[in-house]
């Protein structure tokens, strides 16, 4: 194993990245012995203290259309891959005439839907030709040929010549792929740390692969190899440096954020029900004396595709997290939540419940159990049942055993003190066995899991 120190370049495109990699001094340690520059996508905001501490250059970033659309072929011609692609495409080709409770179902609104399905039954259509396995042989190849370079920072990495080029990655950022057609017969080193549970599976296929990869766990890794056809020996479970606090913090005793007993309802970045869902768990606690004093403390997801914003004013066991609350009030949806906050928020819940969500997989690290609210509630096309039965991430999940699920709200009751009387999450070495496959657990910082991977590349 090599302990020089190597010419490192980290490209961060997205918001989320910034704050998961820089503002949180996750790479400051990897910095210290290695040659590194950052170069940041102007599409993005970065702490002064994060230039103070780093070598930070600023690059334009990628125009998305073009890559967009080669990712959406990528995805359709690949779909068999992954259940989750084939509901995506289901879910945007093929939409259900599914409205939003309480709303107005004029003549207007049913004509616009089906003009809208002929529209997109037509999209779909040309979508089939394009990707027909002989077809697809000259378009795909064609539509990498449409990508422009992005020449500023390409310019940036060549000036630097650095030994490898990280990227923390969705696994469609149009930015980080140019990266990878530059590297084509280069020198240069290539490695993605892909930053959340659900990306390999649900995004699209990369139409160029990195020389590496990091993941969550051996469940990702199975992605990368049979979604992206990765060599399992050049994927690594490091995991993600905002899970780091938790294991930090999860063994001593945080101070609540609240006076009263809570319950987490935690949402989706998705669109279901969440105030059907609401308003029967302020009954349940209404109606049984166990939960006397207690409130729900509702935590929208922060980048919701939803655009309702309601009030819980009158849900008299309801408070919305005022974290969440003071961002959505003054209208910024790309808010990036502290993350000092949630260890002492997930630990001091009597249980976590809402939809299915990586907050589940964060509920269960705090050793606070997890209610998954798998309902088809009729109102958006995106239910928790079909999210549930879907998604490629919640495959074998079931068999975490502080993991519960309801399936109607007629047995919420039962089920949530079912869950809040878990015993189980408490056998801490028990649980961790049952999380491993899906997030790795490790002992040490994801900084230095990283930089033992780079001493040996």
């Amino acid at each position: 194993m090599m302990n020089t120190a190597k010419k490192l370049c980290f490209v961060v495109s997205s918001n989320v990245h910034v704050r998961n990699y820089l503002t949180s001094n996750a790479l400051s340690a990897i910095a210290q012995d290695h040659d590194c520059i950052f170069l940041v996508s102007d599409a993005v905001t970065v702490p002064i203290e994060c230039k103070d501490r780093h070598i930070i250059k600023t690059f334009t970033s990628t125009s998305p259309k073009e890559h967009q659309f080669l990712f959406e072929m990528m995805m359709f011609s690949l779909r068999k891959r992954s259940s989750t692609f084939r509901f995506r495409i289901k879910r945007f080709y093929f939409p259900k005439p599914y409205y939003k409770r309480n709303s107005q179902h004029s003549s207007s609104t049913h004509v616009y839907f089906w003009l809208r399905s002929i529209y997109r039954l037509g999209l779909w259509l040309w979508m089939m030709a394009l990707t027909f396995p002989i077809i697809r042989r000259v378009t795909i190849p064609l539509a990498k040929l449409r990508l422009k370079p992005n020449q500023h920072l390409r310019s940036l990495i060549e000036d630097y010549n650095p030994d490898l080029v990280i990227a923390p990655s969705s696994s469609h950022d149009p930015d980080n792929m140019d990266v990878l057609l530059w590297a084509k017969g280069k020198n240069t080193l290539t490695m993605f740390i892909i930053d959340n549970w659900d990306n390999l599976s649900s995004k699209s296929v990369l139409f160029e692969r990195p020389d590496y990869i990091s993941v969550w766990g051996e469940q990702s890794v199975e992605h990368a190899v049979n979604i992206h056809q990765m060599k399992r020996e050049r994927v690594f479970t490091l995991g993600t440096p905002r899970f780091d606090q938790y294991f930090s913090k999860r063994n001593k005793k945080l101070k609540s954020p609240f006076p009263h007993p809570y319950f987490l309802f935690v949402g989706t970045a998705v669109e279901f029900d969440e105030r059907a869902a609401l308003e029967a768990l302020n009954n349940v606690i209404e109606g049984n004396e166990n939960f006397k004093n207690h409130i729900v403390v509702y935590r929208p997801h922060p980048w919701r595709q939803s655009n309702d914003v309601f009030s819980a004013d009158d849900l008299k066991h309801v408070k919305i997290d005022p974290q969440i609350l003071a961002a959505f009030k003054s209208g910024d949806k790309t808010q990036q939540p502290d993350l000092e906050y949630y260890p002492a928020l997930l630990q001091n819940a009597k249980c976590c419940l809402g939809g299915m969500t990586t907050m589940l997989v964060e509920s269960l690290l705090m050793k606070t159990p997890f209610l998954a609210l798998i309902w088809d509630d009729k109102n958006f096309i995106t239910n928790m049942k079909d999210v549930y039965h879907h998604y490629m991430h919640f495959n074998n999940i079931e068999q975490i055993s502080s993991l519960y699920f309801n399936h109607h709200p007629s047995t919420l009751c039962k089920d949530l003190i079912n869950t809040c009387t878990d015993k189980t999450v408490s056998d801490t070495d028990k649980l961790d066995a049952e999380l491993n496959y899906f997030y790795a657990i490790h002992d040490n910082l994801f900084a230095e899991r990283l930089a033992k991977v780079i001493s040996a590349l």
